[in-house]
């Protein structure tokens, strides 16, 4: 008899750690999931370079870069808003693909220059100078950038990588100061 009291301790202990084992996983799995949220939520608010009509890449299809190895004007009625900004396509296929994974075709760094981030400044691109790395998108200001960027790709990426936090968030705030300077004078 004690001995069966002290089996159905041993079982009831075990159960009782089970499900305390499964609550911790699922609270991690919780926690994962909040990180990975998270992660995308700053690609997604990641400062995009866009022209006066909120237009990402000047207009260029991202996606033709990865298909066509190129870049490819994009449509005004096969567009789609993404991290405020508009980005257009040359196909509804295309569109479909950005849509499905936008962090994956969208440029590296929001589409500023990788090679003035390197050197600790916020230039807009010019979408016809681009380089393909490890399956990313970065783009230059100019010919002279590219092919510096170029001569080091992988340092010119570590440097632009440091710089690009920091940089993203001044212009936010250089945005709103003008924003605040425009209301006050409105207020005048």
């Amino acid at each position: 008899m004690h001995f069966t009291k002290s089996l159905t301790g041993i079982f009831l202990l075990i159960i009782l750690f089970s499900v305390v084992s499964l609550a911790q996983d699922k609270d991690m799995m919780k926690d994962n999931m909040k990180k990975k949220e998270m992660m995308d939520n700053d690609k997604m608010m990641m400062k995009i370079s866009k022209n006066m009509d909120d237009v990402a890449l000047d207009g260029y299809d991202p996606v033709s870069y990865f298909t066509d190895m190129k870049p490819e004007m994009g449509m005004s009625d096969i567009s789609y808003k993404w991290g405020g900004a508009t980005w257009r396509f040359t196909s509804k296929d295309h569109m479909k693909m950005f849509k499905e994974n936008p962090s994956k075709y969208a440029p590296q760094f929001g589409g500023y220059c990788a090679y003035a981030l390197g050197l600790n400044k916020l230039v807009p691109a010019d979408p016809a100078y681009w380089t393909m790395k490890n399956g990313m998108l970065y783009v230059n200001a100019n010919a002279d950038a590219q092919k510096l960027f170029r001569k080091d790709e992988t340092g010119n990426i570590e440097k632009a990588e440091k710089n690009w936090k920091s940089l993203s968030m001044k212009e936010d705030e250089m945005n709103d100061d003008k924003m605040m300077d425009n209301k006050m004078d409105k207020d005048k």
